[in-house]
């Protein structure tokens, strides 16, 4: 029985070792984390820079046409957006879809940010595939603890991701020196 167990949990520990182990896997590289802001309105699009840009290494692309970040998506690298609900053209239901329909932005966590209470909106988003929602007015202090929550969970994808594809090399290696 204590066998069974500890056979079953090895395979956990065996990967944090080799995660751990910067021989086997060589230095990982740091990159910064990047946020995505889409809000039509100058003066809340300005205050979420300057919110975003004062937590630590995390860097800002930001548009306040939503069509034009809807063009540029599949150009885009980012780890977390922050997109305003109602906005002229395209709603942020919308372009969360659109986000949503990129291959790799599928993971990305999106903030719906909206004043609209309203269920059927917010459902609408859960659809659409936001991760989480902000109301109107923000308050900087849950903000930056919602947007430094969703970042270290994706900080966390990224890593296992990018772990999986070095162990994966480093098996092709063995196998074919095998």
């Amino acid at each position: 029985s204590y066998l069974n167990r500890a056979t079953n949990i090895l395979p956990t520990y065996l990967i944090l070792y080799l995660f751990l182990s910067s021989s086997l896997l060589g230095q990982r590289s740091e990159r910064p984390m990047r946020a995505l802001i889409i809000d039509d309105n100058i003066v809340t699009l300005t205050l979420l820079k300057q919110l975003v840009s004062r937590m630590d290494g995390l860097c800002v692309t930001a548009f306040s046409d939503a069509a034009e970040a809807v063009r540029q998506i599949g150009q885009l690298d980012f780890d977390i957006a922050l997109v305003d609900y109602a906005m002229p053209h395209l709603n942020g239901v919308e372009v969360i879809r659109r986000i949503r329909a990129v291959e790799r932005h599928r993971s990305v966590p999106v903030v719906m940010i909206t004043a609209d209470h309203e269920k059927e909106t917010r459902l609408a988003a859960f659809d659409a595939g936001t991760t989480d929602f902000l109301t109107k007015p923000i308050e900087p202090m849950e903000f930056k603890a919602r947007v430094r929550n969703l970042l270290a969970l994706r900080k966390a994808e990224v890593t296992a991701a990018d772990l999986a594809k070095r162990l994966a090399e480093q098996i092709a290696v063995a196998n074919r020196a095998a």
